[in-house]
């Protein structure tokens, strides 16, 4: 079990989209054709926010890929943002890959062709690092006010002259040599890519695709250069580089170099030949991908197969949170963040009780959406007259989840976990007295009366097992404290 989300799995190349619980794979198939037709240097941005599963799936595409007899390479720049050369470091990454895949093809061949990419580069990380490093370390020590005071610096005649004079035959010597290290680069480039392929039948495949990950997490003169050295050093026909980021987060990134006033959109166009944005995935799969990315599924209390109607069932947990999270749209950073409460809720749970799974799928959405009125209805504080007829009436307007047969179970469930421990008995004995007169005349009864004395019955099997601590709160009252609690846990 995991305290945050861990790394993605490791993928099993002979079944790629086992476990694609985002159900990406039919977006793969989609962008595939696509990416055979193109000969030309392109670069895609696959955008989505954070937490929608990107590396999931661009390892699981690149993986179909290589099965389909492609050429992949895959950098995950976070990884390497503590090196001072991203183009060094992306070469590092690409070399170790694309050796491996050449296959039928001298393997010395391909690690010669990158070495001298790497020695071809020089002019351009000399070109472009001066002017970078100038902006930071001039933002850094003096500040954006400073800047602009220098800008109304004034020179005499001469000076500025002279000053100019020498500048511009120096910037006329680095961009003279930056192009020629460029082009040089280039065509080595070419060529790797026409010695990696060269035994490729099928014309559509003699191109490598490069996937580059969590650029949008990097420093950012880090991210600049590696977006650089993609627009720069690789534009050449035959590589597409497919860019898995969230462009909001990459915008603000670069602000910090540029200002505040860019145009984020403008200044992406000029790396980015096309923007796909990766569609969201239904609450119902997103819940399931969440629950196997914190490492629920076959945790302690879920190792054993439940139930379907079983309380302690992972699958009623990612039901009711899946409806509610639907029902008040919440983002997927929310229901990230519902997660992370719900896996330190089920990691404190005493050994052999996990909480009860559709309270807690249910409370975490309506804590994170009414914060103060769901503490009411709970623990009941404050106004909880007023508090119970909010969040009431909101969950009789949300949908049945698919376990239950009719609203009317959903509803009547939710009311009997306002009973508190002290009033289970006398309950109980109301349960007995309702079965033993449905006993009596079982057939004559209506479908929805029948199905509410059973459903009760079945939930108060439940809740005599459901409570864990002292005391006789309700059963809302103690998931909600354990959430409480795991709200504060977050905070810290």
């Amino acid at each position: 079990m995991f305290l945050k989300k861990h790394d993605v799995s490791e993928i099993d190349p002979a079944n790629v989209w086992q476990g694609d619980k985002l159900k990406r794979k039919q977006i793969a198939d989609y962008l595939t054709p696509i990416i055979a037709s193109i000969d030309q240097p392109f670069v895609i941005s696959l955008n989505a926010e954070y937490g929608m599963g990107k590396t999931d799936f661009v390892k699981r595409w690149q993986c179909d890929l290589n099965n389909h007899g492609f050429k992949t390479a895959y950098f995950n720049a976070w990884e390497t943002d503590f090196s001072e050369n991203a183009l060094a470091a992306f070469m590092s990454s690409l070399k170790s890959q694309l050796v491996e895949q050449a296959k039928g093809v001298s393997k010395t061949k391909i690690k010669n062709r990158i070495s001298e990419l790497v020695s071809k580069s020089g002019g351009f990380i000399r070109h472009k690092a001066g002017p970078m490093l100038a902006r930071v370390i001039a933002r850094k020590l003096i500040g954006d006010e400073e800047i602009k005071a220098l800008k109304e610096f004034e020179l005499n005649e001469e000076d500025i002259e002279n000053l100019t004079s020498a500048m511009a035959e120096e910037a006329l010597a680095a961009q003279e040599a930056a192009e020629v290290s460029m082009s040089a680069f280039r065509n080595e480039v070419e060529k790797l890519v026409e010695e990696l392929t060269k035994n490729e039948n099928d014309k559509q495949k003699r191109k490598l695709i490069i996937f580059v990950d969590e650029l949008d997490r990097c420093r950012p003169n880090y991210a600049l250069e590696v977006l650089e050295s993609i627009k720069h050093l690789f534009s050449v026909p035959g590589v597409i580089f497919i860019l898995a980021v969230d462009e909001t987060q990459l915008r603000e990134t670069v602000k910090t170099i540029y200002g505040s006033d860019m145009n984020g959109p403008g200044y992406f166009s000029r790396f980015f030949d096309w923007r796909f944005q990766l569609p969201l995935p239904d609450y119902y799969a997103f819940a399931t991908y969440l629950l196997s990315l914190y490492g629920l599924e076959g945790s302690a209390g879920f190792e054993k197969p439940a139930e379907e109607n079983d309380f302690s069932n992972p699958l009623q947990l990612t039901a009711w949170f899946a409806e509610a999270a639907e029902f008040f749209m919440l983002s997927p950073r929310q229901q990230i963040r519902c997660f992370t409460e719900i896996n330190l809720v089920i990691r404190s749970a005493p050994t052999g009780q996990i909480p009860h799974c559709p309270v807690l799928g249910l409370l975490v959405v309506l804590k994170a959406v009414y914060p103060k009125q769901c503490q009411d209805f709970c623990l009941g504080t404050g106004n909880v007259a007023e508090s119970r007829e909010l969040i009431m009436s909101k969950i009789s307007q949300m949908r049945t989840p698919s376990i239950f047969n009719s609203s009317l179970e959903y509803k009547y469930i939710v009311g009997v976990w306002e009973i508190g421990r002290n009033r289970l008995n006398s309950v109980e004995e109301e349960i007995d007295n309702l079965e033993t007169q449905a006993g009596l005349k079982i057939q004559q009864l209506r479908s929805k009366e029948r199905a509410r004395i059973l459903n009760l019955v079945h939930v108060r099997d439940h809740l005599r097992t459901s409570f864990s601590t002292p005391g006789s709160g309700s059963l809302l009252a103690e998931v909600y404290s354990r959430l409480e609690r795991a709200s504060v846990i977050l905070r810290q």
